[in-house]
């Protein structure tokens, strides 16, 4: 990701007409459509593009989204029935239900979002993905000044028929400072190609993939979140909680171990899920609550929805590669 970072200015360029076709009408049922890249079957390669599209958008380099306001930049990604998580809303779903949430955001008008990914993947047919990175909020304020909030994102991709890459499912949160590099290890996969996992339907593997994300919060009540988070990640997985990005197994474990005192409890229920055809690569969406109690010993509760990414290990069993979330309001009486 280091050197695929580096090389991207020069690259830029010839992505530039990939803009435009992003804000072109989709094309008509029916209608014959010419691919924007040609297809390779290694993944290496599709990866690449994926992080390229995400990239040249972010706005570190061409005629990314970080020149329009905040509902016109990121929303001309999503694909028309996006997931979309907003911090102190419920989940949203749909582009222009998506787009409404940020027009109402405060100052939206003088809002832009940039970001940059830190990795990215695809699944084993080459027709979803997932990238995750730092974003930057910067707020022109009616006073002249200007306002900077940084934060984490988590992204799922999904290629449609005209060959183009929409987000299905987003999150962004905040972070004291934009992320560094990731550490040696949890670069993007160089892999050229992953084993397909056979399927009944897409259907059935979402409601399976439900299943291991209901288990995964079985496992936080029944034992300790420290260890249930621990357990369900994958050994290059990451957790945008806390200040800071955490990376891999230990480093999150220790983050809950020391951050979630005896008795406190962290449960969720998952609500949406889709899978690749190839069954490799998915993500889930659910709502989830924080159970403590204040210095009094009076109960408290503090909500918020997340977004995982699961990636089917070679062993067959799913694993998240990175997990995120942002507060949401107390649920209806």
């Amino acid at each position: 990701m280091r050197r695929f970072s580096v090389l991207l200015p020069a690259l830029a360029p010839a992505l530039v007409p990939l803009a435009a076709c992003y804000d072109a009408p989709v094309a008509p049922p029916g209608a014959a459509v010419r691919p924007l890249v040609s297809y390779t079957s290694t993944l290496r390669t599709e990866r690449g593009r994926l992080l390229a599209v995400d990239l040249l958008f972010g706005g570190r380099f061409g005629p990314g989204s970080a020149a329009r306001p905040i509902a016109d930049g990121v929303t001309r990604l999503f694909a028309s029935d996006v997931v979309y998580l907003q911090a102190g809303l419920p989940i949203v779903q749909g582009r222009d239900a998506a787009r409404a949430a940020m027009l109402a955001l405060p100052n939206a008008a003088t809002t832009v979002l940039s970001w940059r990914p830190l990795r990215g993947d695809v699944s084993a047919d080459g027709k979803h993905g997932y990238t995750y990175g730092g974003t930057e909020l910067r707020t022109a304020n009616p006073d002249g000044t200007t306002t900077v909030d940084f934060g984490r994102y988590i992204a799922f991709w999904e290629k449609g028929g005209d060959n183009r890459w929409r987000i299905a499912a987003y999150v962004r949160n905040r972070s004291p400072a934009f992320p560094g590099e990731q550490p040696a290890g949890f670069e993007s996969p160089t892999d050229k190609t992953y084993p397909s996992f056979p399927i009944a339907s897409v259907a059935a593997e979402r409601t399976m993939l439900l299943g291991v994300d209901a288990a995964f919060a079985v496992a936080s009540i029944s034992g300790t979140v420290a260890d249930a988070f621990a357990a369900y990640v994958a050994p290059d997985g990451a957790a945008l909680s806390g200040p800071e990005i955490l990376y891999g197994p230990a480093a999150i474990h220790a983050f809950f171990d020391a951050g979630v005192p005896p008795g406190d409890q962290l449960d969720w229920t998952p609500e949406i899920a889709d899978v690749a055809a190839s069954g490799d690569l998915g993500f889930t969406v659910g709502n989830s609550v924080y159970r403590t109690t204040d210095e009094t010993g009076a109960p408290l509760a503090f909500y918020s929805k997340y977004l995982t990414i699961w990636k089917k290990q070679r062993d067959g069993q799913w694993k998240f590669v990175v997990d995120g979330g942002n507060g949401s309001p107390p649920p209806a009486p």
